[in-house]
Order: C-alpha cells, then sequence, then structure tokens
C-alpha cells in the first residue's frame, strides 16, 4: 500500500467515525460489521469460507457388476510367508499330517527289471591269463634315480656376465618422420556413402497391423474405483474455523485491517 492510498484510508476511516455518532445503536452495529469485518471476534465463519474449504468428491458410477471373486489357488498363489531372523516367539506350528506324506519317499510300485546276464558279464573284472612278468632288472636299475658322482660345477664369470642385462650405450634413435607419418590416422578421402532406402526402410518403426484389443469387461471392472459405502463426515465447525482465512490476514500491505476504538469513538488501522 502506497502513502496515498494509507492517507485515503485514513481520512474515510474518520468520516466514518463522525457518521457513526450519528447513527442509533442498530445502524452502528450494521456499520461495524461492514468496516471491521465480523460483528463479534471468534464467530461462526462465513458461508463462503466453509465452502471454500468443503472437499466435493464427483461420485464414480459403479461397476456395471462388481469384480469376480478370485480363485482360492490365485489367493493362496500370492500369499507371502515372511520367517524373521529372530527366534519365534513360539516354535513353529507341527506340520499336518498331509504335508508330510506329501514329502515323503515312496517306495516303486515294482522292483526295478534285474539286468540281462551280458550287461552284468560286460562289466565283470576279468582276471589276467597270465600275471604280469616281473620287470627284468637292468630295466629296473634304468629308471632308478642316482645321485651326482659330484656336484654341478659353479658356472664361470665370463658365462654370468653374458647374461647379465646391461643398459644401452646411448638411447633409441628418434623414429623418422616417415615412420611416424605413416601411422597417422587419416581422414577418410570421402564422407562414407549414404545407406541404402532399403536398409533405412528395414528399421523403421511399423505402427501393428491391427490395434490391441479391447479389455475384457471383467478386467476392466477389476480396476474401476467405487464409491465409498458412505460419504465422508462433514468437519466440526472449530476444524473450519481453524482453516478459515481471509483476505485481510493474507494480504494485510493490501486490505488493512480496522477496528473500533470505543475510547476515542472512532474507527482505526490495526497495525
Amino acid at each position: 500500500m502506497d502513502i496515498k492510498q494509507d492517507q485515503a484510508i485514513k481520512r474515510l476511516l474518520k468520516k466514518l467515525s463522525a457518521l457513526r455518532v450519528t447513527l442509533n445503536n442498530d445502524e452502528r452495529s450494521f456499520l461495524d460489521q461492514l468496516v471491521t469485518g465480523s460483528a463479534q471476534p471468534g464467530g461462526t465463519p462465513a458461508a463462503d469460507e466453509v465452502t471454500a474449504h468443503s472437499m466435493m468428491v464427483t461420485p464414480i458410477s459403479p461397476a456395471a457388476r462388481p469384480a469376480a471373486r478370485p480363485a482360492a489357488k490365485d489367493v493362496a498363489a500370492h500369499a507371502l510367508k515372511v520367517s524373521s531372523a529372530s527366534p519365534a516367539a513360539r516354535p513353529a506350528a507341527k506340520p499336518a499330517a498331509k504335508d508330510v506324506a506329501a514329502h515323503v519317499l515312496k517306495e516303486a510300485a515294482r522292483p526295478a527289471a534285474r539286468p540281462a546276464a551280458k550287461d552284468v558279464a560286460a562289466h565283470v573284472l576279468k582276471e589276467a591269463a597270465r600275471p604280469a612278468s616281473t620287470p627284468a632288472a637292468k630295466d629296473v636299475a634304468a629308471h632308478v634315480l642316482k645321485e651326482a658322482a659330484r656336484p654341478a660345477a659353479r658356472p664361470a664369470a665370463k658365462d654370468v656376465a653374458a647374461h647379465v642385462l646391461k643398459e644401452a650405450a646411448r638411447p633409441a634413435a628418434k623414429p623418422a618422420a616417415k615412420d611416424v607419418a605413416a601411422h597417422v590416422l587419416k581422414e577418410a578421402a570421402r564422407p562414407a556413402a549414404r545407406p541404402a532406402a532399403k536398409d533405412v526402410a528395414a528399421h523403421v518403426l511399423k505402427e501393428a497391423a491391427r490395434p490391441a484389443s479391447t479389455p475384457a469387461a471383467k478386467d476392466v471392472a477389476a480396476h474401476v474405483l467405487k464409491e465409498a459405502a458412505k460419504p465422508a463426515a462433514r468437519p466440526a465447525a472449530k476444524d473450519v474455523a481453524a482453516h478459515s482465512m481471509d483476505e485481510e490476514r493474507a494480504n494485510p500491505r493490501v486490505n488493512p485491517r480496522v477496528a473500533f476504538d470505543p475510547t476515542k469513538e472512532e474507527y482505526k488501522i490495526i497495525p
């Protein structure tokens, strides 16, 4: 609010205060309501404030028919059983007899057939016709690991020196410019050819030959949001009043609050 508007409001309040003196009690009460905005502080909120905070819900039409109850097998398939890591407050219940019986290893209805005699004979380990001959003494001796007559001689100093990795007498020569140029990655003489139309067409995303089929009525009904069995309760007056925010409180610089001072018998702006 600028200075001119502030001065204009003060002049208007002085005129209204002078007018109030000439009115009777009922007229003064109405004038106070018009100027200050409410006859009594903490009164019942105006109807427009209640309407502004009311939640209006558009009812949704119920489905043509209620969703079918899922089969018991489908419900059981989605049951999530969680075993806690901490010890249970009470031991796990003894499994039902039918569950135990389902995991029992049952004997075959009839024993496996006896293998044929030829199959058994093919796997029999037969003794050799005659035992293996004892190897000759010279063959045994040839495989004996004998200790050397004397340990290996220490290698000569010249042989050791011949295997030492010596530093080069001078660093490697800088490669010639022609060798460097031979390894340079040159740009292609001409840009890559434009792909053929048939190759481009092969990557085009074509529209489906026919649109997706309309979902079945039972699938649609399963996703319908049904209206609540009873509408939400109307909020209490105290809750509505707690949320009421008039324009003067929202922006006091635009619409200043005015109150009546009974000691001076005039209207004044509340800072």
